[in-house]
């Protein structure tokens, strides 16, 4: 009757399942002599508890993953908008077509270059978004490390009263209930497998069988790098999550470190060398029509052994100071030394209009590591389409994630109401069972009265 009131009084805590009493028949020198509570066990089913903590640490992954690519996605904008990357470009190539109109008017000129600073701000505001987030992924993985030590820690040391309950052959239940809920919190972390030993001790290994908890101390390191940059990448620079002093980054695929680890070295690496790829790409086309529009960091733009040059140019990207102080370098070209006299050709309009026409030829992009993308075929895509490529990649890697997530979402909640179904408490079976065990209680305490009352008749015939 104990066991099921607290059933009933502990129906909507976390963590709790249902308890359930085993009675033994007693028999003494052949006679029955009623009944005796043998142990107080837990009605749980492990294989569904062991499905339920599988998705929830893929679940965990997917969700991360999902608010970093919402926030990228958002920040790179849609392609037909022109605060995208996109709709900036497309607006500079207007900003020619004007020009080709007026190529001696200064407005005009002006008005290119305001354009050309825009996309400048444009790539670097992203650029810069793209390294704040790994930064923070970066913290965000020191501190789920940490959850999950401390998950660890408490995880043996119910381990240890298990076993000691165990040993004195009392109910470790509820000490299984509490083991349990840590479990789960290691579980939205990292991916883990496990199995009980017979003296009840819970062995914890990650994915890889790499042992979290067992009769030794384990524990899980990571160190965070500030300070993020475009060229901070792992291994090197930053840091990997270790075990006992073993880097095993790369084993971790699952939980809410495995989606961190992804963002920081995959995905946001990915789309920093996606706007590395067209800053240079789009500086390199200039270069060819004789206007050195572009500059890294206020010198000519070369990508170097390796593309060595090409990472982090996005954020290094600036406007030919030349170009600034002279925008007749427009029309005549950056490498012209003396200024155009009143009978030089001002008109001219040969150097924009292959400027334009450079905005629509194909070219072929870079599709190695880091980020670059794979658009058309044969003789490559316009500078203008790589550029909605990009924002149009984001969109898609969101969209798969979510779907992926929605999918995991709804899994993880049908195996948890399973879970708690078979596992949880029922209060309306509880109370039938309590008014079975009370009218038992009830009949054998009249059995004990009359009993008694026969023993006392018959005791005072006796005097």
């Amino acid at each position: 009757m104990d066991i099921v009131s607290r059933n009933i009084s502990n129906a909507n805590t976390e963590g709790y399942t249902r308890k359930v009493a085993e009675q033994l028949n007693v028999v003494y020198r052949g006679q029955g002599a009623g009944a005796a509570l043998a142990e107080v066990r837990r009605q749980v089913d492990e294989g569904l508890r062991r499905e339920l903590e599988n998705s929830t640490s893929l679940q965990s992954k997917l969700q991360v993953v999902d608010t970093v690519l919402s926030e990228l996605e958002l920040g790179f904008g849609k392609p037909n908008e022109n605060t995208s990357i996109a709709g900036q470009l497309n607006t500079l190539r207007n900003s020619f077509e004007q020009l080709y109109a007026n190529p001696e008017n200064l407005t005009a000129q002006q008005a290119v270059l305001d354009k050309a600073q825009s996309l400048i701000d444009g790539l670097g505001a992203m650029s810069d978004q793209v390294q704040e987030l790994r930064e923070r992924t970066d913290a965000d993985i020191a501190t789920a490390v940490e959850e999950t030590n401390a998950a660890l820690a408490k995880i043996a040391e119910l381990n240890d009263d298990i076993a000691r309950l165990k040993a004195q052959g009392r109910s470790t239940a509820d000490v299984e209930d509490l083991r349990d809920i840590e479990v789960r919190k290691v579980a939205e972390n990292i991916g883990i497998k496990y199995f009980e030993r017979s003296d009840g001790k819970l062995v914890l290994m990650t994915e890889s069988s790499r042992y979290l908890v067992e009769y030794e101390d384990f524990q899980l390191s990571f160190d965070t790098t500030g300070g993020m940059d475009p060229n901070a990448r792992y291994p090197g620079v930053l840091g990997g999550v270790t075990l006992n002093g073993v880097d095993i980054t790369g084993e971790i695929s699952s939980g809410k470190i495995g989606g961190l680890l992804e963002l920081r070295d995959q995905r946001l690496v990915q789309a920093q060398g996606q706007l590395d790829e067209m800053a240079a790409t789009m500086t390199e086309m200039f270069q060819a029509t004789g206007v050195e529009l572009f500059q890294d960091n206020g010198a000519t733009f070369a990508r170097g052994a390796g593309d060595v040059n090409v990472v982090g140019l996005s954020q290094r990207l600036t406007l030919n100071q030349d170009i600034i102080d002279e925008p007749w370098r427009l029309r005549e070209g950056s490498d012209v030394v003396a200024v155009p006299t009143e009978s030089a050709n001002i008109g001219d309009t040969t150097i924009i209009e292959g400027i334009i026409d450079a905005f629509n030829a194909t070219r072929a992009f870079t599709t190695t590591e880091p980020g670059g993308l794979t658009l058309g075929t044969g003789t490559g895509v316009t500078l203008q389409s790589y550029a909605a490529g990009i924002v149009s990649f984001q969109g898609v890697q969101r969209a798969n994630t979510q779907a992926q997530l929605s999918f995991e979402q709804g899994l993880n909640l049908s195996l948890d109401q399973r879970l708690k179904n078979e596992s949880g408490v029922n209060i309306d079976e509880e109370i039938s069972t309590l008014i079975q065990l009370q009218t038992a209680y009830a009949a054998s305490a009249r059995v004990v009265s009359t009993i008694t009352q026969a023993f006392d008749e018959l005791l005072s015939i006796n005097r």
